[in-house]
């Protein structure tokens, strides 16, 4: 069985305000487009991707929305802070099933340079069988072989994927590789709860106090940290025994910006 996660406070102690809801499977305006054959290699440009699972239950279906919305706001605030060109992309609901979401990606290598960045984010739930992890979204669900191919196929060397939700750490093995970030929300696919690192990593990338360095950006470490201390606080406090253990995988997570502050 799964549980709702409820909603962390924020660092000033204040709930999450809903962002201004984004064109699903569109580019939002403030973003740059995505680059041409011709001048990939212009500069390095960041690719974000959001897929958006779906929710099962009206509780978990607002609470993905609401992630998902937050995390795009959040990388397109990264285009003006000296991240070079930013193409966001929300999938959610049609442009979020499994053949919509291998087509997007098809077309993305087309797209993207070696030295570009990718980062994807997987919002929702998973589930593992012991054999296979699946990520829930309309129709017939992505597979870790899915998610495994089509990130294999694209030309950019750094990658960061963060999939925050259930089971999530049943994609450590099989997406591993050498330039590749992985941040889940459980450090195994036998944690099966829907996950509070979720919105806590969300809230992260806005949160000054998870800019340990000062420097007004959040970097995927510093997010995870962040996160990763809320949780346990969270479980602490309550005096509940974790259901749930975040794990980031990879080099160079403190170099990888995920969020900007204004």
């Amino acid at each position: 069985t799964m549980t709702v996660a409820p909603a962390l406070a924020l660092a000033g102690g204040a709930a999450a305000a809903a962002p201004a809801p984004l064109p699903q499977g569109a580019v939002p305006a403030s973003a740059s487009p995505p680059a041409s054959a011709a001048n990939v290699s212009d500069a390095p440009a960041l690719h974000v991707v959001i897929i958006e699972g779906l929710g099962g239950e009206a509780d978990y279906a607002r609470q993905f929305d609401t992630e998902a919305q937050a995390l795009a706001t959040s990388a397109q605030h990264l285009a003006g802070a000296g991240t070079g060109a930013t193409d966001v992309r929300l999938l959610a609901g049609a442009a979020a099933t499994r053949s919509a979401v291998l087509a997007y990606f098809h077309s993305l290598a087309g797209t993207m340079g070696r030295e570009d960045r990718l980062i994807v984010y997987l919002v929702g739930h998973g589930s593992y069988d012991g054999r296979q992890y699946k990520f829930n979204i309309p129709g017939p669900d992505l597979s870790d072989h899915d998610l495994a191919a089509m990130l294999d196929a694209l030309p950019a060397r750094r990658q960061l994927l963060v999939a925050t939700g259930s089971a999530s750490g049943a994609l450590l093995q099989p997406l591993r590789r050498p330039g590749r970030i992985l941040i889940t929300g459980t450090r195994n696919g036998a944690e099966r709860n829907v996950t509070h690192f979720a919105a806590a990593f969300v809230a992260a990338l806005t949160a000054p106090a998870a800019d340990l360095d000062k420097d007004g950006s959040i970097s995927a470490q510093e997010a995870f940290d962040y996160a990763n201390r809320r949780v346990q606080d969270y479980f602490r406090h309550q005096a509940l025994l974790a259901s749930e253990h975040a794990v980031i995988q990879g080099d160079g997570g403190a170099l990888f910006t995920v969020g900007a502050l204004q």
